[in-house]
């Protein structure tokens, strides 16, 4: 059992940084190196973020869900609130940085890279799809259904490739668009898999996802309208994201305040009354 789940894991792992590597591939075959380091710029701040709000959980996601595998609704309802929470945290992220896209191209790589802006918009889109699934992998492995899995990442590689060489000739834009429709693709197999391999009711899991729309839809607005006012004034870049940062954190914790959302119920409030208990 050990040797097949682990051939299958590493299948799986290998056919998905394959398909990952065919947008680079192709651009530079079909648009050249200097439109690769447009899309390689873009992307590559998208995955930073990943690399800081996703990934750390997902180190402990996997041994959780194996932990509590034979209680299934124990699993359900711990896969839907750590959903909710990274939706919570993450979609206002995203908006922020998509926002704000072009200081943070500019702060980080330079004007230079400003064409880069688009790209980095159109993959934080996939990604907000992305978070909606990103533990899907882990609860569906933690399940014995690791097989499956390698299937449907072998299953989307070639589409991956058909894609990507189609929507290229109309440009990086065109391109990236088509991943973010591959994303959404793979979400709805997954929203498939999850409810009827483990149960998982789809009109729970798309109340979470109404409930986090909700709540990001009041601070994109405000995130705009922040943007078109300093946009307005001569501040430099990296102030602007110094005043956006601190006001979006602040609109964000008063947000999921008021909207009582699980993040503020279960990791915030409770360390505000250990606070306030170690002061008494």
């Amino acid at each position: 059992y050990i040797w097949s789940y682990s051939s299958y894991s590493v299948l799986a792992s290998l056919v998905r940084y394959t398909a990952q590597s065919i947008p680079e591939l192709l651009t530079g075959k079909m648009l050249g190196m200097a439109s690769v380091g447009i899309l390689s710029k873009g992307r590559s701040t998208a995955n930073m973020v990943s690399q800081v709000f996703i990934h750390g959980m997902k180190a402990v996601t996997f041994p959780m869900f194996t932990a509590i595998r034979e209680d299934k609704k124990h699993s359900r309802e711990q896969y839907l609130k750590l959903v909710d929470i990274t939706l919570g945290l993450v979609w206002p992220v995203l908006l922020f940085i998509g926002i704000n896209a072009e200081y943070i191209i500019t702060v980080l790589f330079g004007k230079n890279w400003l064409e880069a802006t688009p790209i980095l918009q159109v993959a934080l889109l996939g990604l907000s799809i992305w978070t909606c699934i990103t533990y899907a992998d882990d609860l569906l492995k933690s399940n014995g259904r690791i097989a499956l899995l390698s299937k449907l990442e072998i299953i989307f590689l070639p589409l991956y490739a058909v894609f990507v060489y189609f929507s290229i000739q109309f440009g990086l834009i065109a391109m990236m668009f088509s991943l973010v429709s591959l994303t959404a693709i793979r979400f709805l197999i997954y929203l498939f898999l999850l409810s009827n391999t483990i149960g998982i009711p789809k009109k729970a899991y798309l109340y979470i996802l109404l409930k986090n729309l909700l709540l990001s839809a009041p601070i994109a607005l405000f995130l705009l309208v922040l943007f078109s006012y300093l946009s307005s004034h001569n501040i430099t870049n990296f102030f602007n994201l110094v005043i956006s940062s601190i006001a979006f954190a602040v609109v964000w914790l008063l947000s999921i305040f008021l909207f009582k959302h699980a993040i503020f119920m279960t990791v915030i409030q409770p360390i505000i009354g250990k606070f306030i208990r170690g002061k008494t």
